[in-house]
C-alpha cells in the first residue's frame, strides 16, 4: 500500500517552512496592550457595535446604536468623534443625537468623502413615504 501523506502534515509543513524562510518561530507571540479612549455614559451614546475611522487629523469617529439625548430619554444612538490631545488623553464630542424621525439603531460605520462628510446608516426610524 503507497504511502500517504495527511494534508494537517502537509499543510504543517509548509506552515514551518514559511516561518523559518522569515525568521519567525512558532513561540513568537506579539504583544498588544489595550487602553480605554472613552466610557460612554450613555447622554453621549451607547453600544458603539460598529468600527471607528480616522481623519488626517487623527480624529476618530463612529456611532452608537443607542443612547443620546433624543427618544424619549432611551436615545436613539449617535455619532461621535473622539479627538486626541497632546496627553494621551481623548475626548469625544457627539456631533449626532439620533431623534427616530432621521434615524434610529446605527449599527454599521461610518465612511467619509475628500471633503470629510460622514455617511452612515440605521437599522430603525427615518420618515417613509
Amino acid at each position: 500500500m503507497p504511502h500517504r501523506k495527511s494534508l494537517v502534515g502537509l499543510s504543517t509543513a509548509v506552515f514551518l517552512a514559511v516561518l523559518a524562510m522569515t525568521g519567525l518561530t512558532p513561540v513568537a507571540r506579539a504583544q498588544f496592550s489595550y487602553k480605554t479612549l472613552h466610557e460612554f455614559t450613555g447622554q453621549d451614546g451607547s453600544h458603539p457595535y460598529s468600527g471607528l475611522i480616522f481623519d488626517a487629523a487623527g480624529n476618530l469617529y463612529g456611532t452608537t446604536f443607542e443612547g443620546g439625548t433624543n427618544c424619549n430619554g432611551l436615545g436613539c444612538g449617535t455619532v461621535f468623534r473622539l479627538t486626541p490631545a497632546k496627553d494621551g488623553k481623548w475626548t469625544e464630542t457627539v456631533l449626532h443625537s439620533f431623534d427616530y424621525t432621521d434615524g434610529s439603531g446605527a449599527f454599521g460605520g461610518l465612511v467619509s468623502d475628500a471633503a470629510g462628510n460622514l455617511y452612515g446608516m440605521t437599522s430603525y426610524g427615518g420618515v417613509s413615504s
